[in-house]
């Protein structure tokens, strides 16, 4: 979860205009209390070509919701990409439907319960 600092030292790296669009960090901090009909889902997704490196752009916002008393329903996950803008790599489009499906299954039996 880059920081508004980092995100303008990489746009100044690429000679990009500024910016300030809200980070992930910022975006948590924001969250009003919890409540039972807020519920959260965290998703990444990698380059195939450095598969091997690693850690999760999803699991620190996961981590974050969670510290900030947020209630995620369904563990972080990581789909891989052919290059940077995609495609998902073959077999990641069954895998990406599965965890959706996955994830809808599980936030309605939570808004099922009494």
């Amino acid at each position: 979860m880059s920081r508004p600092g980092t995100r303008r030292d990489a746009q100044e790296r690429r000679d990009e205009p500024p910016h300030d669009r809200t980070g992930i960090r910022e975006w948590v901090d924001t969250l009003p209390a919890d409540r039972p009909d807020r519920l959260y889902a965290t998703f990444d997704t990698r380059v195939t070509s450095v598969r091997h490196l690693p850690g999760s752009a999803a699991r620190g916002p996961e981590r974050a919701l969670r510290r900030a008393g947020h209630r995620t329903v369904i563990h972080a996950e990581s789909f891989y990409v052919s290059d940077v803008e995609g495609p998902l790599v073959p077999d990641e489009e069954s895998r990406a439907r599965e965890w959706c499906d996955r994830l809808g299954r599980t936030v309605a039996d939570v808004w099922a319960r009494p």
